[in-house]
């Protein structure tokens, strides 16, 4: 059996009331926000209005700025909750080698499917995925961007799902370690419901897996990094391909 004996939170008041209502407004927000905002984006890609697009990539890295800076406030005030307990310290599990070994080779099997997809893109084959984030993906100019949101949403969702949520469904829910990561998960999973439910499922099986790394680790430098080059391979490392097709609006 796991001993996950160094994931000990305890909840003040304040921070548990913080923690319960940021989980309702971004369960809201997934559910009911994101998808209308997406389906402006798809419109927007049609109009070729890029300053629409530019707006929708500086406010989701506001966002995910906002919500990073939240939980190192909340850690840093709230004397029950420490850094390794959301999993911001560096890696120091048993296995933190093994750790490493996985981590590079999940980087490398990145990195090779990154050069495959751009290829493919190129012959204007399709794109597993693509079609349903095909808004998102940047076009000229708007790498940089693109890749500001990629980093920010590859540290944010970590930290607030897998560090901060984590610890919250241990301590204030009362789960074990598995029962707290199969929730985190399935809230991880709705968050993407604007790409549907395979979107879903598919974020939900990266999530769990990024979960099982963070656990093994004690830290989430390891999922970040993942994370954020998942990203970047979405939004910014495969271009958009002919055969995704027009942007679904989604209802």
């Amino acid at each position: 059996m796991a001993d996950y004996a160094w994931l000990d939170p305890q909840f003040g008041v304040v921070s548990a009331v913080a923690t319960f209502a940021g989980a309702a407004a971004l369960l809201y927000r997934s559910i009911r926000r994101t998808p209308r905002g997406y389906r402006r984006l798809v419109r927007a890609r049609e109009l070729g209005r890029h300053d629409v697009v530019q707006r929708f990539y500086r406010v989701a890295w506001i966002r995910h700025a906002i919500m990073t800076t939240l939980v190192v406030v909340l850690v840093a005030t709230d004397g029950g909750v420490s850094r390794t307990d959301v999993g911001l310290v560096l890696p120091h599990g048993r296995h933190v080698a093994a750790d490493w070994g996985w981590t590079v080779y999940v980087c490398v099997i990145l990195a090779l499917s990154t050069v495959f997809l751009r290829a493919r893109a190129k012959r204007g084959r399709s794109i597993p995925g693509q079609r349903n984030v095909v808004a998102l993906v940047a076009r000229d100019g708007e790498r940089w961007a693109a890749a500001a949101v990629a980093l920010g949403a590859g540290v944010s969702e970590e930290v607030v799902f897998r560090g901060l949520f984590t610890a919250a469904a241990v301590d204030l829910l009362g789960l074990s370690v598995g029962a707290a990561v199969v929730v985190v998960t399935a809230v991880f999973g709705l968050m993407h419901l604007y790409q549907g439910w395979l979107g879903v499922l598919g974020t939900a099986v990266v999530g769990f897996a990024l979960s099982a790394l963070y656990l093994s680790s004690e830290s989430l430098l390891m999922p970040m990094l993942l994370h954020v080059l998942i990203d970047l391979r979405g939004l910014v490392g495969v271009p958009v391909s002919t055969g995704a097709g027009a942007a679904r609006h989604r209802g």
